[in-house]
């Protein structure tokens, strides 16, 4: 009986180890897609940062056009009259 008991103990401890396993494997798997995510999101910050500037130009030159485009019209105006 007690030799019974000692193989499903240790059945058990063998169960538990293999548990144990795959959870630490499947938390390394876990720690690798984290810090992939952190990679991808630093990129995607740094890619935004580009784009906040190039948004940024291109309202400057929006504003440039619009505010020549209103002096060719009072010129132009100004010349038919």
């Amino acid at each position: 009986m007690i030799f019974y008991d000692l193989l499903i103990y240790r059945k058990r401890i063998f169960f538990v180890e293999i548990l144990i396993f795959e959870y630490d494997r499947d938390l390394i798997i876990y720690r690798k897609v984290i810090f992939f995510l952190q990679n991808l999101i630093l990129e995607y910050d740094r890619d935004l940062i580009i784009y906040r500037k190039v948004i940024f130009f291109l309202q400057i030159l929006i504003f440039e056009y619009d505010r020549d485009l209103l002096i060719y019209r009072k010129e132009y105006s100004s010349f038919k009259s």
